[in-house]
């Protein structure tokens, strides 16, 4: 098997498409506090499934009575602490220790952070990564625990963006057991038309520096997950997974395929996002794997086969609903 190694010149940056469509209603309804008419005392409401790696937002607005006799109101997760004197508007402060009053999860619904006060419309949203699982959703009074004094209920919906997951720049180094180095660089997302394109680009380095061998590959499919907490923050994006690959060419001979495993554990840096090329000859064994092996130095967290960048930054963007 052929020991290849790789580095972009120049770290070129190309393209590669992910099929983005846009936002479908997935549920959209009443989260009930109380029974008042309502048919649910602080009851748990189900969506359907939410699709795995689609980007999924979840809106609530107005507001609820958590004690209806005494005229004191809550939102998402801000309430009045005291109810309103001449039948003006009592200010409304955060529920404290991270709570929420709507409650969202894929098991048993928890606590969320809904963001900033919405003192005008209270809407807030909520962006997740569909799991292939319905969501569950319930108001919660966790001031006296009591949803028998509420009144009111709060509308919700759920959107979701299939296959709109992210889309990817990046370009970088690893280091080799030996002491050599490749560079690799690209880029991948998703056209308007659902059409996935693009390209790859990773080039093996000898001891002087020189080059040796390049890989170039066609990108024509990619897939984006989340795999833990620790992710992109600039711009914020969801999934901190993603893998692509398609067909390439290995020294400008044509038969291969590949595939790209990477992971944006943040920001740029030495020994932070991971990365790992394996190439497939024309009978569809691999026909070598890179990871960076060479550096040890790998942080926040293990994972896996997967090898850490000896410097650049691999990044996951937010969705786009699909480029030009």
């Amino acid at each position: 098997m052929k020991n290849i190694r790789y580095i972009v010149i120049g770290l070129v940056i190309f393209m590669t498409m992910i099929p983005v469509v846009s936002a479908v209603d997935i549920w959209s309804g009443w989260v009930y506090s109380s029974i008042g008419g309502s048919g649910a005392t602080g009851a748990t409401v189900t969506t359907p499934e939410l699709p795995k790696n689609a980007v999924c937002t979840v809106t609530s607005k107005e507001i609820f009575w958590y004690n209806y006799a005494a005229n004191l109101k809550a939102d998402a997760q801000y309430y009045q602490p005291v109810a309103a004197e001449g039948g003006g508007h009592a200010p409304y402060i955060r529920a404290p220790d991270g709570h929420s009053f709507l409650q969202v999860g894929t098991g048993t619904p928890e606590d969320v952070d809904w963001g900033p006060f919405s003192p005008e419309y209270h809407e807030y949203t909520l962006t997740l990564l569909g799991e292939g699982k319905p969501l569950n959703m319930r108001i919660y009074d966790w001031i006296d625990g009591d949803v028998t004094n509420n009144n009111c209920h709060l509308p919700v919906t759920v959107s979701c963006e299939e296959n709109g997951g992210c889309w990817i720049t990046g370009g970088g180094r690893i280091l080799n057991a030996d002491g050599t180095y490749d560079s690799y660089g690209g880029n991948a997302m998703t056209m308007k038309d659902g059409s996935v394109r693009g390209e790859w680009n990773h080039i093996d380095h000898n001891v002087d520096g020189n080059t040796l061998n390049h890989f170039k590959g066609d990108v024509n499919y990619i897939s984006c997950e989340k795999i833990s907490d620790i992710g992109p923050e600039h711009p914020k994006a969801i999934p901190n997974m993603a893998t692509f690959g398609g067909s390439g060419t290995y020294n400008g001979v044509d038969g291969y395929t590949f595939e790209v495993k990477w992971v944006d554990s943040g920001e740029g840096g030495r020994s932070w996002d991971r990365y790992q090329l394996t190439i497939y000859d024309s009978e569809g064994s691999i026909f070598d794997v890179e990871n960076g092996e060479g550096n040890s130095n790998c942080k926040p967290q293990e994972m896996g086969e997967l090898g850490c960048t000896l410097d650049g930054n691999l990044q996951i963007h937010p969705p786009n609903q699909g480029h030009p």
